[in-house]
């Protein structure tokens, strides 16, 4: 048993609990991991559980507490997807830092960061690793890149 582990289950139950409450009935998270927003002076933090029909993305706060309204997009709604710039046509390569994940749908564009994978598993848990590979899966999946 590793020295973080008991810090990275609270954590976990943490963002299942966030998403929890925005599944429908019987809907099951295969996934859940923490994302960062690229902004120039706010953090912009989300919680972004999947299951397997969608993403279920909610804003929270430094504390991990939900603050403004639950976004969820199915995979049709995703009109193009990247990881580091790759995928995404030139306007993501063009525009992408190494570690980006960029996707877009029809109102937005979401450029994020999130740990796990690599090295980065010491830092974040084996949850936030297997959470985000299942949020690039179903990016992968939905078709565009």
């Amino acid at each position: 048993m590793g020295m973080f582990d008991e810090k990275f289950a609270e954590h976990e139950r943490l963002m299942r609990a966030v998403v929890a409450s925005n599944l429908l009935p019987g809907e099951e998270l295969v996934g859940v991991c923490q994302a960062t927003e690229k902004s120039s002076f706010s953090y912009k933090g989300w919680v972004i559980g999947v299951t397997p029909q969608r993403l279920v993305m909610v804003p929270v706060d430094r504390k991990m507490q939900p603050r403004d309204a639950v976004q969820a997009f199915v995979r049709t709604d995703i009109v193009r997807s990247s990881l580091d710039g790759l995928g995404g046509g030139a306007k993501h390569f063009l525009t992408s830092d190494l570690g980006d994940i960029r996707f877009d749908v029809a109102s937005r564009s979401f450029k994020l960061m999130a740990l796990g994978g690599g090295i980065d598993t010491r830092l974040a848990g084996e949850a936030q690793t297997q959470g985000k590979m299942a949020f690039l899966e179903f990016l992968a999946s939905a078709g565009h890149g």
